[in-house]
């Protein structure tokens, strides 16, 4: 791959790989390096990568990666010392705010209502399970399809069909339990 492919593929792809890394963190300061070293480490790997082929989910692939070994690294350190760092006691609760597109033409209630809706869902998704939350993640945030997040997590296509249900009818019931209809 050329720089210019490579600056090609970092403005066509960059949007939904920020979303993707800032659904998998949950802070845009983390998002921001994970999204930092997704690209330096495809730099490194620019001869793999084919413009032809799906640069956008070789690029989710490798910050899925690169966020799970930074999880494991963390687990290991909290077993060792036991602490936790400052950031994490600061920030504890700390979610995104997703943007709504499209609040033309609502009142401000309407407008209020699906954005604590909407913080509700991002919170809820931040608690499910890894297994459940990547594949929830890669589908809306990423807009990748049941293969290609196959092919992210190197799973088969039926497990990620299987992981997408059983994570929406995780987040309908806490939705439903948290008082939201619909």
């Amino acid at each position: 791959m050329t720089k210019d492919e490579f600056s090609q593929c970092i403005d066509s792809c960059g949007d939904a790989l920020y979303r993707f890394c800032l659904h998998l963190t949950g802070s845009r300061a983390d998002a921001d390096d994970l999204y930092q070293d997704t690209f330096i480490t495809a730099l490194d790997k620019a001869e793999k990568i084919r413009m032809a082929d799906n640069p956008e989910s070789y690029l989710m692939g490798i910050a899925l990666r690169l966020w799970r070994n930074h999880r494991r690294r963390e687990e290991r350190r909290k077993r060792i010392a036991g602490t936790e760092s400052l950031e994490e006691r600061q920030e504890s609760g700390a979610l995104p705010v997703i943007p709504i597109n499209g609040d033309s033409g609502k009142t401000p209630e309407e407008v209020s209502a699906e954005r604590e809706l909407k913080k509700k869902l991002a919170e809820f998704v931040r608690e499910l399970k890894p297994a459940y939350r990547i594949p929830i993640s890669l589908y809306y945030a990423g807009g990748k399809s049941i293969k290609d997040i196959a092919v992210i997590m190197k799973l088969p296509q039926g497990t990620v069909k299987r992981r997408l249900s059983q994570a929406r009818r995780i987040l309908r019931k806490k939705l439903e339990d948290a008082g939201y209809d619909g």
